[in-house]
């Protein structure tokens, strides 16, 4: 079967599989039903006089007057089962008091809110009930928690039970979450690759990304509904929502400067130092009971303002040819810009009816980020690639091909690491090692069974000295080690029962010896070399010693066959 058949199979068989989930389906709602969340369309507003005049909510207002609103319905729904049913209310830097005919029911007030907040940010209430609430009037009291011409608002209440109403309220706002919990966890996968795995130039890029998309993913959480309903105190998330809204174009712009001519990076550090020097004023501002987070918003949004310009300016100014990428991030970076424009413009006109105030700039971000994925998750494995290949033709380099010790290259390096380091290695041990009668194996046997005990006397090194330190092969026939945490004589001793399986082994039929010395390095040494050599005469002296004992054995050995021949 062609691939070409494969594809329509399986385009067939998600067909069918989607069609039975949707016939499963049906029946089922996302939530409960429409009609048990009402809304009341006859709100007045009662001035001072006492007069009442309809109303359509939402309505907007500032503090310069210092005045108390006062909103009235008269509750008309009539619901199923009363039990647990509430008003849902949404402010604006405002604080209310909720009254049903008359009497007090709930307050949200100054007393309500640390003395060091102006302002509670965005209040969502669920003002519980009584079960008798049909027929009676709904009295809302509002007023500004700010002393400026910044607008507040307060939405249409809404009436359900609990909870039909936070159903809606997760199923509205889960788009959006959904949206911020994946930019937060893809940002902190590009954090933790960017500034704690790779120390590439492009990794700690990919590094600042991420931070970005973490601040602004927690920043767009800060604004869901859902959340603000469940919080009973929503000043920590008021806190949150300005400090991070301040942050997260930080890390974006050391991000994007990469993409720019040199001499145009210093603007994104001038206004880079802007704004963080606005971020600390801020804080310190608010929480010194000076102004409130949302008196110096204006501020920060034109900070928003100039780093859009900057990045637009910057970029059609570096030529193409100096950098390739830069039509890439231009066209990645407008939606950003758009959306960010728009979300503005928003705010202050309240021209399109979204439930968000950075609806806009989540979509450029989104697109923003998927534009940069590829390209980012390319890089960092072409910098893991890079970096595995170093590594592995470094240890090509530091490794013996034919017994697979460290060789001379790898001993000198750790030589020079010791005797920069001296204070760290304070006792460290130097061997000297070499096969006797290498040349004669190699003569009467071929080069192939040198090979072989070459390799046996480096495994026997290996097996006896490789958890104290690393063996090299540093010639021929001629071995070396450094270890640490053994004397002499207990390198000797190790050494003497290596001797004795030796006398038990053979490589291709030849025996395997070889002569070892050791030395301690000592603090008069200047360095590695000489605790070497004296480790290279101590291994000549365990030869010598040994043709000694050899030549001694045959003296013996004659006079003994003469007298069995006779």
């Amino acid at each position: 079967m062609n691939q070409k058949w494969k594809s329509i199979i399986i385009l067939l068989l998600a067909a069918v599989l989607l069609a039975a989930v949707i016939q499963m389906g049906i029946g089922y709602e996302v939530y409960s039903r429409a009609e048990r969340i009402h809304t009341e369309d006859n709100w007045t507003l009662e001035s001072d006089s006492g007069e009442k005049t309809p109303v359509v909510l939402p309505y907007a207002y500032s503090g310069e007057e210092q005045k108390i609103y006062r909103f009235s319905a008269i509750l008309t729904c009539q619901p199923e089962n009363a039990n647990a049913f509430c008003a849902f209310i949404e402010l604006n830097h405002s604080f209310f008091r909720a009254y049903l005919d008359g009497e007090e029911i709930y307050h949200y007030t100054e007393n309500d809110v640390p003395e060091a907040g102006h302002s509670p940010g965005n209040a969502s209430v669920a003002v519980p009930l009584p079960d008798d609430f049909t027929g009676k009037e709904f009295v809302l009291e509002v007023w500004s928690a700010l002393d400026s011409s910044d607008r507040c608002w307060i939405r249409l209440p809404e009436f359900s039970d609990y909870d039909t109403y936070m159903r809606r309220c997760f199923i509205e706002s889960l788009p959006e979450s959904l949206m911020a919990i994946i930019l937060c966890t893809v940002g902190l996968i590009l954090t933790a690759i960017g500034f704690f795995v790779s120390g590439t130039r492009y990794a700690f890029r990919s590094g600042f990304l991420g931070l970005f998309l973490v601040l602004f993913g927690c920043f767009s959480i800060t604004v869901d509904r859902y959340l603000l309903y469940i919080i009973g105190n929503p000043y920590p998330v008021y806190l949150l929502n300005f400090i991070l809204f301040a942050a997260f174009p930080l890390p974006l712009l050391r991000f994007l400067q990469d993409f720019v001519n040199k001499p145009l990076r210093k603007w994104y550090q001038v206004v880079e130092a802007i704004g963080i020097a606005n971020l600390a004023v801020q804080c310190v501002l608010h929480f010194a009971g000076i102004m409130d987070f949302r008196e110096m918003l204006s501020v920060t949004h034109g900070f928003d303002v100039v780093c859009v310009l900057l990045v637009i300016t910057t970029l059609f100014l570096t030529n193409t040819d100096q950098n390739p990428q830069k039509r890439l991030v231009l066209l990645s970076f407008v939606p950003v810009g758009i959306g960010a424009c728009i979300d503005l413009v928003n705010y202050y006109s309240r021209i399109l009816p979204t439930e968000s105030s950075t609806f806009f700039l989540q979509i450029g971000i989104v697109i923003f980020t998927f534009i940069h994925l590829w390209g980012i998750i390319a890089d960092i494995f072409r910098t893991f690639r890079a970096g595995i290949e170093q590594m592995f033709y470094k240890q090509m380099a530091f490794k013996d091909s034919l017994t697979g010790l460290s060789n001379r290259a790898a001993f000198m390096a750790s030589s020079e690491v010791i005797n920069n380091h001296r204070e760290k290695y304070s006792r460290v041990l130097c061997f000297c090692a070499d096969i006797d009668d290498l040349k004669s194996v190699n003569d009467e046997l071929g080069h192939a069974a040198g090979d072989e005990l070459i390799c046996s006397v480096a495994c026997c090194l290996r097996n006896t000295y490789s958890s104290y330190g690393t063996v090299y092969r540093i010639g021929g026939d001629e071995f070396t080690g450094l270890l640490q945490e053994l004397t002499v004589q207990e390198a000797e001793a190790l050494a003497e029962k290596m001797y004795a399986e030796m006398k038990r082994t053979t490589s291709m039929g030849a025996p395997v010896h070889f002569s070892i010395g050791f030395s301690l390095m000592t603090r008069k040494d200047r360095d590695v070399s000489e605790a070497m050599k004296r480790a290279d005469q101590e291994m000549y002296e365990e030869k010598r010693r040994k043709k000694q004992q050899e030549m001694q054995f045959e003296i013996d050995l004659n006079p003994k066959q003469e007298s069995d021949c006779e």
